[in-house]
């Protein structure tokens, strides 16, 4: 062990003692009370982002193909992909699932109270699992409400709580559907099943029923329907995979956009949560940065007359600086620990209790998402430590400008 090191544990060990006790102590604490709001604000903040950005991209796929500026419509253009083109398409490696839909705008009705809604019909390729969790009153596949292997379309009507609740719909009730096209068409409808998803601008329009229904509807040809949805393994890739289907893949009247591109109102407002995120952490760090530097200076102006010492001794300034860093350091660590451990027992209890809930109509969820992004939470200790540790050097100075004779003579 070298001489500041000694000297440091030392100083630690009688720190008890001294009147800056209270001073670190509070500084401890102001530390970790930092590091925690800090875990628990990027935990919760990225939780939010990624079930909101979840929902959607399991709502709409990554990326929509249909026919060219008809991405935004509630009334699709028929489409068919040669069988070719679909299996271009599924062959490449970040395609992890491809499916068919087509939507159709309506009116539906119960007794006396109408509404309008918007069908969104779909295959056997539908990818139901994650649907399924917002699916009230119904266990199993969802898929299995329309029987698709059955050669005639289902009657069977999957619509939101929302839309349930305005026309005082449940499981079973009938209900009727009025399209105008040409002329004025009516379809009889018995509600399987109720969803709830939270996205209010999605669940007070959109009704799920067999894509055959709207095909017929439509008086569309085999095989016509209204787009595409596709689904990648890794959603960074998005961006990288809908140009190449634009560039290599579809043909000219044909066109895919991101889920990006399709509700931009929506990923700008979750990308500015990170601008908050990032206001938290600047704002933590600067209070964990002044406590400690107050820390750092009350320990050396405690100790001016060791320094005084040791300089007349002839310890070089740099290593008497060595000593409070040291010191400093230890200070900083255990406030860390305390920190995490706070930071992550809290976030802990949210992930699996679900104790704090939140207005679904305001926010989309129900209660505070959670997620532990180990890669974060390392960079933020890192990346604290770093800039608090650098920070010291600034007011180590301050030894530098002590004098062996005022500092022995120090009262």
């Amino acid at each position: 062990m070298n001489v500041s090191n000694f000297i440091a544990s030392r100083l630690q060990n009688q720190e008890q003692k001294s009147f800056s006790a209270l001073i670190i102590k509070v500084a401890k604490v102001a530390t970790a009370l930092s590091l925690t709001v800090m875990i628990v604000a990027v935990a919760m903040v990225n939780g939010f982002q990624k079930e909101i950005r979840n929902k959607a991209y399991n709502l709409w796929g990554n990326i929509q193909i249909a026919e060219y500026a008809d991405n935004h419509s509630y009334e699709n253009s028929p489409i068919k992909l040669s069988e070719e083109k679909l299996k271009q398409i599924f062959s490449l490696p970040e395609i992890k699932n491809l499916q068919a839909f087509a939507i159709k705008p309506g009116i539906m009705k119960k007794g006396e109270q109408i509404e309008g809604i918007v069908l969104k019909g779909i295959d056997n390729n539908f990818q139901s699992a994650f649907f399924e969790h917002y699916v009230k009153n119904f266990s199993g596949d969802v898929k299995a409400v329309f029987n698709f292997n059955d050669s005639t379309p289902s009657n069977k009507i999957i619509v939101s709580k929302k839309i349930a609740d305005r026309l005082h719909l449940k499981i079973c009730d009938d209900c009727f559907l009025y399209f105008i096209d040409k002329s004025p068409r009516v379809r009889k409808m018995t509600v399987a099943a109720i969803y709830s998803t939270g996205l209010e601008e999605f669940d007070k329009v959109y009704s799920f029923v067999d894509l055959r229904v709207v095909q017929k509807l439509n008086n569309w040809k085999n095989g016509e329907v209204g787009g595409y949805e596709l689904f990648v393994n890794d959603v960074i890739k998005i961006d990288t995979v809908n140009s190449y289907i634009n560039q290599n893949i579809l043909p000219l009247n044909f066109a895919s956009q991101t889920i990006y591109q399709l509700f931009p109102t929506l990923f700008d407002w979750l990308n500015l949560q990170d601008m908050t995120e990032r206001i938290i952490i600047i704002l933590m760090t600067v209070v964990a940065l002044i406590n400690v530097i107050t820390c750092f200076l009350i320990l050396i102006l405690e100790r001016t007359q060791m320094i005084g010492i040791l300089k007349t001794l002839g310890m070089q300034p740099f290593d008497i600086k060595l000593i409070f860093l040291s010191l400093s350091r230890r200070i900083l660590v255990l406030a860390m620990l305390w920190g995490n451990a706070v930071g992550l027992s809290i976030c802990a209890l949210q992930y699996y209790f679900k104790i704090i809930k939140l207005p679904e109509e305001t926010y989309y969820i129900s209660e505070v998402a959670i997620d532990f992004n180990w890669t974060i939470i390392g960079v933020i200790n890192i990346g604290f430590i770093a800039v608090v540790l650098l920070s010291l050097w600034l007011p180590a100075f301050v030894i530098n400008y002590i004098r062996p004779i005022k500092a022995i003579r120090f009262e």
